[in-house]
């Protein structure tokens, strides 16, 4: 957990190797300990020092904060994006919260603000993807294939569909 006002869940890291920082991407949703819907939704990015644990870095975003959209044509949705990555000045998308699930790269303006392509990278594999890393000219994504084994009854479900096995896929970007 990573903390402002309350708890954050850390849904996102990647390490800044040259900064000597972790980053972690936090945000209050609905598996997150003591969430009120009632309370305005807070989101954040923060750095920690990789030696010694504490946090150098905070840019919060709230509710009530200007929010800046990016644009795109009218027939491509952007809805349902779990991860994005920058690329060689293109957008890498996990887009599982929409169906069938996809992985996305999309071509920017110059000024990074509009899309101006979009090319469909996997769609539909049978392994849903749910976070990737970017290295050299591929995307690593991780997956839950599905499974036919019957939840515990302690196990909310929501959270079914996450409980097959767990791979590795990889996807070039070339």
């Amino acid at each position: 957990e990573v903390g402002y006002d309350g708890r954050l869940a850390a849904i996102g890291m990647t390490v800044d190797a040259h900064r000597g920082l972790l980053w972690v991407v936090g945000t209050a949703f609905f598996l997150t300990d003591g969430y009120d819907p009632q309370k305005p939704a807070c989101s954040g990015l923060f750095g920690f020092d990789l030696d010694s644990g504490e946090q150098r870095q905070r840019y919060l975003r709230r509710d009530d904060a200007a929010t800046h959209f990016l644009r795109a044509p009218a027939d491509l949705t952007l809805y349902g994006i779990d991860g994005l990555y920058l690329h060689d000045g293109d957008l890498v998308a996990v887009q599982n919260g929409v169906e069938p699930w996809r992985l996305m790269r999309f071509e920017l303006d110059e000024d990074m603000t509009a899309v101006t392509a979009a090319q469909v990278l996997e769609l539909g594999q049978p392994a849903v993807a749910t976070t990737a890393a970017i290295a050299g000219d591929a995307i690593h994504y991780v997956a839950v294939l599905p499974t036919d084994a019957e939840a515990p009854s302690h196990i909310d479900p929501l959270l079914h569909e996450y409980l097959g096995r767990t791979v590795i896929r990889t996807v070039p970007l070339d």
